[in-house]
């Protein structure tokens, strides 16, 4: 779902079979968040300590997940657990995380239903300068084919009035 921020770590920064990797999820939920639930895979075969999940976390042995909450707030939590890499373990592992976010509806639909006049009453005002700007347009069009057909006329009367030649003298 949606997080202001999402930080992932693991300490250390890279395993050694058989000994246990802290990892930490940090979540920023966005404002207005009423309630979320979180979840991590952890590599197959990785053992995870289940004392030590923390913030009420548990571990599914069924679907192979951490999880935790659900959590009725929209505040910052660090999740953390350890898993420890089976001793046949090597090569790059993959944690995938998911989550479930409620958002308070109630609270955000007076907001939207703002920003959506808001919205509508700034496309009004475009449209009306568009309008505007193709009306000025039409006119400086009409102005610019009305010069131009008087200097057409006035070249025409200069062509006409120029001094012709009297006897072949030029």
């Amino acid at each position: 779902m949606v997080y202001e921020s999402v930080d992932k770590t693991f300490s250390p920064d890279t395993y050694v079979t058989g000994k246990p990797v802290e990892v930490s999820i940090t979540i920023e939920p966005v404002a207005l968040t009423q309630s979320y639930t979180i979840e991590d895979t952890p590599p197959p075969s990785w053992t995870i300590k289940s004392n030590s999940i923390n913030e009420g976390g548990v571990w599914d042995n069924v679907n192979k997940k951490v999880k935790w909450g659900p959590f009725s707030d929209d505040q910052t939590r660090t999740f953390t657990y350890e898993a420890t890499p089976p001793i046949s373990e090597s090569g790059t592992k993959t944690f995938n995380g998911v989550d479930a976010i409620g958002m308070d509806y109630g609270k955000l639909t007076p907001l939207l239903v703002e920003a959506v006049k808001d919205l509508k009453s700034e496309v009004d005002q475009l449209r009306q300068q568009n309008k505007d700007k193709d009306a000025a347009i039409k006119m400086l069009e009409d102005t610019n084919r009305n010069l131009q057909n008087r200097l057409a006329k006035v070249e025409k009367l200069i062509v006409q009035s120029e001094p012709k030649p009297i006897g072949g003298i030029k």
